[in-house]
């Protein structure tokens, strides 16, 4: 990507900087994801760091293309979402508030997910990795799950397949034309 000198515009401006902005959040997002699939089995707390950076990064990104309307944020700026105004593909995955509001209400889904958990006083697993039927006892609430043979993800009852946002995230950077970062 190529950084014009000659903006006039300070909404042009804030896009262009928004866009190059996605595009280290997606260089950071595919290293953190590189992490989770070295580490397979082996490391499960590397793994589940590797897992939540990876996560803050794709919730970075959607909230740059998604903003609330919020003083001082981008869709206030340029009026609209920052996903409308470049033509972002559809990414599903990405848009979903649910991923980008789990990580920035984090205490509050901790609370509920327990207090769900409380009345049978299951046992909860803090961290766990392979196959969710062989781990723990019957019953066994799982806070945090990876499977590395589907890479799907569980955080409280939500769950996510990683590979699949991994592509979205492909997409978006071969869409906004992002592979290498530069300073220019």
């Amino acid at each position: 990507m190529i950084f014009p000198k000659n903006l006039t515009d300070m909404k042009e401006y804030i896009v262009l900087q928004a866009q190059r902005e996605i595009c280290t959040q997606i260089i950071f997002a595919l290293a953190a994801y590189g992490n989770i699939t070295k580490k397979a089995e082996t490391d499960r707390v590397t793994i589940h760091s590797s897992i939540h950076s990876f996560l803050t990064h794709c919730s970075n990104i959607s909230r740059l293309l998604w903003s609330p309307t919020d003083h001082e944020s981008i869709k206030h700026e340029i009026g609209d979402d920052l996903a409308s105004v470049l033509g972002v593909p559809h990414l599903p995955l990405l848009a979903n508030r649910d991923l980008r509001n789990d990580l920035d209400h984090y205490e509050e889904r901790l609370v509920r997910w327990i207090k769900k958990a409380y009345p049978d006083r299951m046992s909860i697993s803090n961290l766990t990795v392979g196959d969710i039927t062989l781990k723990g006892s019957p019953g066994t609430k799982h806070l945090r799950h990876y499977d590395p043979s589907t890479t799907a993800y569980t955080f409280e009852d939500h769950e996510i397949v990683l590979a699949n946002l991994k592509q979205e995230l492909l997409t978006l950077q071969k869409f906004l034309g992002c592979f290498v970062l530069l300073d220019q």
